[in-house]
């Protein structure tokens, strides 16, 4: 090929001021410095301004502009110009700069800023070299991926030579953009040994998952290739490396929280308001389903009302009510006054909260047809439907291999005339997978759905629905348990209330993220969602709420626990002797130990607190 005399080198390639000219053309004749190219400034006309005239000998006038002013022979000064026409003058003066200023940043804006070293003919290093490095790396790839290379499957194979292929690229682009003339050569020799030294029999398992998947599926996916930590650059590799680290550390086992002192004492869990056994004296259970014909305290507006069935005839005991449920569905919030002090208000409307639990018309930014009312002793809840021990009727982990060690769960509750019913019961595995998902039906009549924060409506419970009743979900949950599985979750002592479940290896995000006031006050999931895990959940009422996804997030919070705070747990004063199964230990108050700054105080006897009803936040 005849030499090049570089006498298009002083002209800006096109390409290259488009971006398009690195990926297409390697030897571009053009230059590719732009730095001596002095933005362009298009012209930009003003209709109606004025132009500059000279005369003419004859008196007459030569036009430089789009106007003339025509200038008499005989004047040798302008003529007199009204206020008028000065202001006029001075306006379209502004106008023009303000349009030539505009026209001047859009120039600017819209050329590309692209740096001459980026194309191939403007970098120090020869294309030669880059071109010798580009197939040292292909052969190295191609050593490494020998295992699908070398397969029998065609599709495998084809898949090992287009990795081979896409990956050599990246790994030259990526040197060649960490490196300079002077060290490009050694960083594409550490980058080819490390890729000679990675490991083959983890490429070959991933190989083997591909081909189970493809027999299994009928359709070949290069997922698992592309997901196996030894393929990819030396970037990649090192970022599917650090991931695995970060996964290995965050698992979730039985011992790692029974050695970081995560699971919650007995003690504690009667602090917490959870039942931790069934006295014999409480019977077998089960005598009164319901409470119709009983009278009961509105849960939402205070009114003493008497439970009949149907569950629309409710009638309010006092006469100042109607038969409508006036109430808030938000929270008590505190909030600063102007001068000193604090007024409580509610979230959910931002209205004063009174002294009296009995709410008028005026104050109440919600209404319903009926009275609700909830149940929180145990007893009670005990004859309605008897409570099961679990580790009194479980087997152990070695009689029950295939059971599950950590379990994650939340249950969604509605009204009935028996208080607070199970309506939905998610659980999910220490790995993120929900194993169960299942409706519950209760055997009573339902008043309220709830469905603000269940989601549930009557259509999820009509004829023919997939649902179960309380007793089978509690047995299809217990299927997946074993004496010591670990449940976690987020004031699981509802939930488990509703199960009517009695299980003392209990791991509570409540416990784990203590208020900063101490029990009885406790941190929403939400708010602990959104200050640890950085995400949102039930932000959009009913719809955007789900009881599987607050399970995945309890989960979660107790990994974020053990890999950023593993020795933060509030129970690290507490003896070990308190952990395992089924010993009635002394409360946590009767421990006369120092409390280390920081950590919320449990000074207070369970006898008193463990009779505190504690709504369950979320």
């Amino acid at each position: 090929m005849f030499k090049t005399q570089g006498k298009l080198s002083d002209i800006v390639c096109p390409a290259h001021r488009d971006g398009v000219c690195e990926p297409s053309r390697a030897a571009c004749p053009f230059s590719h410095d732009l730095s001596a190219v002095q933005p362009c400034m298009s012209d930009v006309s003003v209709k109606g301004s004025l132009a500059i005239t000279e005369p003419e000998e004859h008196g007459g006038s030569r036009v430089l502009g789009k106007r003339a002013i025509s200038v008499p022979a005989s004047s040798s000064e302008p003529p007199k110009k009204s206020r008028k026409e000065h202001q006029q003058m001075n306006d379209n003066m502004q106008v023009s700069m303000r349009k030539a200023q505009s026209a001047e940043s859009s120039t600017m804006a819209l050329a590309p800023k692209l740096l001459s070293k980026d194309h191939p003919r403007s970098s120090k290093i020869p294309l030669t070299a880059r071109q010798a490095i580009l197939k040292a790396f292909y052969n190295g790839f191609c050593g490494l991926y020998s295992p699908l290379l070398k397969s029998p499957d065609p599709e495998l194979s084809a898949a090992g030579r287009d990795l081979a292929h896409k990956h050599a690229l990246a790994q030259e682009l990526e040197t060649f953009k960490a490196s300079n003339e002077h060290s490009y050569k050694n960083s594409s020799r550490s980058a080819l040994v490390g890729i000679n030294g990675r490991d083959k029999d983890t490429i070959k398992k991933a190989a083997a998952d591909s081909l189970d998947e493809k027999a299994r599926t009928g359709s070949f996916s290069q997922q698992n290739l592309e997901e196996c930590k030894e393929t990819g650059t030396q970037a990649d590799v090192g970022r599917k490396r650090t991931q695995c680290v970060q996964k290995e550390k965050g698992k979730l086992t039985l011992q790692k929280f029974r050695d970081k002192l995560f699971v919650c004492p007995v003690g504690a869990l009667e602090i917490w308001g959870y039942t931790t056994h069934i006295p014999e004296e409480w019977g077998p259970g089960g005598e009164a389903p319901d409470s119709i014909g009983q009278e009961r305290q509105c849960d939402r507006c205070g009114v003493t009302f008497k439970i009949e069935s149907p569950p629309d005839k409710h009638v309010a005991s006092s006469d100042s009510y109607d038969t409508v449920c006036r109430f808030h569905h938000g929270r008590k919030r505190p909030e600063k006054l102007a001068g000193k002090g604090r007024n409580l208000v509610w979230t959910c409307c931002g209205a004063k909260v009174l002294e009296s639990k009995q709410l008028n018309e005026e104050t109440a930014c919600s209404s319903s047809c009926t009275h609700v009312f909830r149940l929180e002793s145990a007893r009670q809840l005990h004859a309605q439907t008897p409570f099961f021990e679990s580790h009194a009727s479980l087997p152990s982990k070695e009689a029950k291999p295939d059971a599950h060690d950590i379990l994650a769960l939340d249950c969604e509750l509605c009204f009935t005339t028996a208080g607070m019913s199970l309506t939905q019961l998610s659980v999910v595995s220490a790995e993120g997978t929900t194993l169960m998902d299942i409706k519950v039906k209760p055997n009573v009549a339902i008043i309220d759905y709830n469905t603000r924060f269940s989601g549930l409506t009557e259509k999820d419970f009509a004829e023919g629905s997939d649902t179960c009743d309380l007793v089978q979900a509690r047995g299809r949950l217990l299927q997946l348990m074993h004496k010591d599985t670990i449940l976690v979750g987020h004031s699981l002592e509802n939930d488990l209330k509703a199960l009517r479940l009695v299980h003392l290896n209990i791991v509570d995000t409540v416990t784990l993220f203590p208020h900063p006031r101490g029990p009885p006050y406790r941190m929403s999931l939400r708010e602990l969602t959104s200050n640890h895990l950085g995400r949102i959940i039930q932000s959009s009422g009913a719809e955007g709420h789900t009881a599987s996804v607050d399970a995945q997030m309890a989960l979660e919070l107790a990994r974020w626990k053990i890999v950023n705070e593993p020795a933060s747990s509030p129970f690290r004063n507490v003896h070990s002797k308190w952990y395992g199964g089924g010993q009635k230990e002394p409360p946590l108050a009767k421990e006369k130990e120092e409390t280390p700054a920081g950590t919320p105080s449990v000074t207070v006897s369970a006898k008193s607190l463990a009779a505190i009803a504690v709504p369950k936040r979320r």
